[in-house]
C-alpha cells in the first residue's frame, strides 16, 4: 500500500514522497519513493517513524539528507553531481523492448533454467582450472594479439558485452513487473560502458527478486565467458581462439573486478547495501570510520564521537578498503596517462 507522506513540523522531510511499507518476517521495511528523480531507496520502518516524528538522531539525519529525502538545497545538489571516475550521459528508455524480450527471457531467467546456467558455470569453471596451465599461456600472448587487432575492434567486443549485460538487467527488472527508467553511456575511468536504469526494482517487496535484478548482467556475462571457454577448447584457429580468450576475460574477471566488487558503486555495491538495509553504505560508512577512528584520534570532544557497535567496526573496515581502492584505481589512471604521454 503507497502513502503520501505526511510530515509533522519539526520534521526536516520532503512533503512529496511516498512510500510502501513491507511486513517482513524480522522487521518491517519502508520503500521510499522519489516520483520526481526515480529514486527508491530502502529502510527500516523504524528509522522512518523516527524520521517522520523528527526524532531521529544526526546520524539518521545525514543519510536522509544523502538520499535526497530532506528539504535542504545543497543536498539535492550533491545528489546532481557526477563522479569523476564515472560520468554518466543518459540516452532514453528501452522499456518496450525489455518488455518483449521478457515474454521470450525463460531460457535464461526461468527457474530451471537458472538451475542449469549455473551448473554450466561451475563446470565451466572446473574445465578453466583443468586447463589453466594453457589458459596460462594463452594469457601471457594475450596483450600481443589485442595490440595487433587494433582498439576498435577491441573496444566493439567490450562495448557489446556490456550493451548485453545491461539489457540483461532490463529483462530482468521486466519479468519482475519493473519499469526500465532509461538508458545511456557511463564514462567508467574513460571508457565508455553501457548503463542501464532498473531503480523501479525497489518497489519490489522481495530482497531475493531485487538481487536477482541487480545480479542479472553478471550472471549474462559469466554464461558467455562458459561458452567462450567451451569455443576456445574446442577451436583450432589461433584467432578465434585469442577472441574467445578476450572475451572469457571481459566476460569473467572485467566484470567481477568491476561490476561484482561492492567496494564501488555498481551491482555488487547495492547487492551488499541492500542486505544490510543501509540508506547510504558509502556515506554510513565514512560516517562510522569517523566515529570509530577519527574520533578517538581527535579526543573526547569530537563531534561524532559514539560507542562503537559491531556494524560500525564493519563498516569502517569497508570504509577503508574502498577508499584504498579508489586510490589504486585513480594510481593506476594516473600511471596509464604518464606512460601514454611518455610514449
Amino acid at each position: 500500500m503507497t502513502d503520501p507522506t505526511t510530515t509533522a513540523p519539526q520534521t526536516r522531510l520532503r512533503r512529496d514522497l511516498s512510500s510502501v511499507i513491507y511486513r517482513g518476517k524480522n522487521r518491517d521495511q519502508r520503500i521510499v519513493i522519489d516520483e520526481v528523480s526515480g529514486s527508491f531507496t530502502r529502510t527500516t520502518e523504524h528509522v522512518w517513524q523516527s524520521l517522520l516524528s523528527g526524532t531521529s538522531d544526526e546520524r539518521i539525519w545525514h543519510q536522509a539528507d544523502a538520499a535526497g529525502w530532506t528539504r535542504s538545497r545543497h543536498s539535492q545538489d550533491r545528489a546532481m553531481r557526477q563522479s569523476a571516475l564515472a560520468f554518466r550521459i543518459p540516452f532514453g528508455t528501452i522499456d518496450p523492448l525489455a518488455r518483449r524480450l521478457a515474454d521470450w527471457s525463460g531460457f535464461l531467467f526461468s527457474r530451471m533454467a537458472v538451475m542449469f546456467w549455473a551448473g554450466v558455470i561451475v563446470f565451466a569453471i572446473l574445465l578453466s582450472l583443468n586447463h589453466r596451465a594453457e589458459l596460462a599461456a594463452g594469457l601471457g600472448g594475450l596483450p600481443t594479439f589485442l595490440s595487433a587487432s587494433g582498439a576498435f575492434s577491441i573496444g566493439m567486443i567490450f562495448v557489446a558485452t556490456k550493451l548485453v549485460h545491461e539489457l540483461a538487467h532490463g529483462v530482468a527488472c521486466r519479468r519482475v513487473g519493473g519499469r526500465v527508467r532509461g538508458v545511456g553511456v557511463l564514462l567508467l575511468c574513460g571508457v565508455p560502458c553501457p548503463y542501464c536504469d532498473v531503480t523501479d526494482i525497489w518497489r519490489q517487496p522481495s530482497a531475493v527478486r531485487r538481487a536477482s535484478v541487480m545480479l542479472a548482467g553478471i550472471y549474462v556475462e559469466l554464461i558467455l565467458a562458459s561458452l567462450a571457454l567451451f569455443v576456445w577448447l574446442a577451436a583450432t584457429d589461433p584467432v578465434l581462439r585469442f577472441h574467445m580468450l578476450n572475451l572469457m576475460v571481459v566476460c569473467s574477471i572485467s566484470t567481477l573486478v568491476f561490476n561484482a566488487n561492492p567496494l564501488m558503486r555498481y551491482d555488487g555495491y547495492f547487492v551488499i547495501a541492500d542486505y544490510l538495509g543501509s540508506v547510504n553504505l558509502r556515506r554510513e560508512a565514512r560516517i562510522a570510520f569517523a566515529s570509530v577512528v577519527m574520533a578517538r584520534l581527535a579526543g573526547p570532544n569530537y563531534r561524532l564521537s559514539k560507542s562503537a557497535s559491531r556494524r560500525d567496526l564493519g563498516l569502517t573496515c569497508y570504509h577503508a578498503l574502498s577508499t584504498l581502492y579508489r586510490m589504486l584505481v585513480v594510481l593506476s589512471i594516473a600511471t596509464l596517462i604518464v606512460g601514454f604521454a611518455a610514449g
